[in-house]
């Protein structure tokens, strides 16, 4: 049994990892460039996520935490890029609403992960990260377009950070878990 979702780990690393270059590259860019570039980003994100999840199979428990954060990603990517014209305080709101809720639903999902994977604590301190960064823009939610720009990009870079170091963790695990099955079927 192949279960290989580390590639989309990875890949959500990269992505991450990014947009976070490109947020800190453009500190001039426009609100709407903002606004598009966080939305594909947010939906490209859960689609992976969710796409992992089902992947995984059903046999495991962490699996509801895991959908309600895909799902959450994919609307709140949805719903940006259907209005991008929404105010840089609405923007603030949205995406701190979307860390704190993503963030909480890593740390359970994590929790879950410490039964079967060593290296859980990884993706504990991505939702803390996640979780942090949302209440950050609620304590300031004035922050112009520019310093919500670099301050997403910085969160971005970290964040991809960790579901890198989680995604080499998860390929590890993979890689031993196939060789088990493959020893325990060659013995049977």
């Amino acid at each position: 049994m192949k279960l290989h979702i580390w590639p989309l780990l990875a890949a959500r690393a990269l992505l991450a990892f990014a947009f976070g270059i490109l947020a800190l590259s453009w500190p001039g860019v426009t609100l709407f460039v903002l606004v598009v570039l966080f939305g594909a980003w947010c939906l490209v994100d859960g689609v992976s996520l969710l796409i992992s999840t089902i992947r995984a199979g059903t046999g495991n428990d962490r699996r509801g935490a895991e959908i309600f954060g895909a799902l959450s990603g994919i609307g709140l990517g949805v719903l940006t890029l259907v209005w991008p014209g929404v105010t840089a305080l609405a923007l603030t709101v949205l995406i701190a609403a979307w860390a704190i809720v993503t963030g909480v639903a890593e740390m359970v999902a994590a929790s879950r992960w410490r039964k079967v994977l060593k290296g859980e604590w990884v993706l504990i301190l991505a939702g803390v990260a996640s979780v942090i960064f949302g209440v950050v823009l609620v304590v300031a939610p004035v922050a112009g377009a520019l310093a919500l720009s670099q301050l997403i990009g910085i969160y971005a870079i970290i964040y991809a950070g960790l579901l890198g170091v989680l995604a080499v963790r998860v390929h590890r695990w993979e890689r031993n878990y196939e060789v088990v099955v493959m020893r325990a079927a060659s013995t049977a």
